[in-house]
C-alpha cells in the first residue's frame, strides 16, 4: 500500500499469492484482490491491513469491478470461464455465472449501471444487471481477436476493447 500524499511505502500486504487484480469498494475501507496462485480472492481490511478473509474461485481469477450502489464485487475467473459476484457487505460468495469462454477484466458502468465483462474466447462482451445478477446481453466484438483489456467512458456511453490476439483496440 502506498500514501499517495507521500509516494511513500506504507505496507506491503502478504497472503495475496500471484495477484492479478485488485480492487478497492470506498466506503467499505476493503480491497479485494484476485489470486492466481492460489485460485482465491482476498479481502484485505484495510484498517488491519491484511487480508481477513479468502474466497475460493475455480481457476486464475484475473480483473474485478465494484458495482458500489450493488455493494457487489465481480471478479473473472478466467480459466474457470466463470465470473465470481462477492456480496461485499457480507464478503460471500453469492453467485458464479458460467460462460463458455474464459472471462476477464469486468467494469462497472455508473451511468448504465450494468458491469461489462470481456468473453476472450469468443470475442464477445457480455453485459450483466448487478441488480439480479443476470446477463442480459452478449455482443461482437468485431475484428477484435482475443479481447481482454477493457476502458469505460459512462458519460459518451462509449467501451474500449483491446485485443490480445490481432494488436488492436476496439470502439464501441
Amino acid at each position: 500500500m502506498i500514501d499517495l500524499k507521500t509516494n511513500r511505502l506504507v505496507k506491503a500486504i502478504p497472503g495475496v499469492p500471484g495477484v492479478e487484480g485488485v480492487e478497492y469498494a470506498p466506503g467499505l475501507n476493503k480491497v479485494y484482490t484476485s489470486d492466481s496462485g492460489d485460485n482465491k480472492i482476498g479481502v484485505v481490511d484495510l484498517n488491519q491491513l491484511k487480508v481477513v478473509k479468502t474466497l475460493p474461485t475455480e481457476a486464475k481469477p484475473d480483473g474485478s469491478a465494484y458495482a458500489g450502489p450493488f455493494h457487489k464485487v465481480y471478479v473473472s475467473d478466467e480459466r474457470g470461464k466463470a465470473e465470481a459476484v462477492v456480496d461485499a457487505s457480507t464478503d460471500t460468495i453469492v453467485k458464479t455465472l458460467h460462460f463458455a469462454s474464459e472471462t476477464g477484466m469486468p467494469q462497472y458502468d455508473h451511468v448504465a449501471r450494468k458491469v461489462y465483462v470481456n468473453l476472450q474466447d469468443q470475442n464477445l462482451f457480455a453485459v450483466i444487471d448487478p441488480a439480479t445478477d443476470t446477463v442480459v446481453g452478449r455482443y461482437p466484438v468485431g475484428r477484435c481477436d482475443g479481447n481482454h483489456g477493457m476502458a469505460l467512458d459512462p458519460e459518451h456511453r462509449r467501451a474500449f476493447l483491446v485485443c490480445e490476439g490481432n494488436d488492436l483496440m476496439t470502439v464501441f
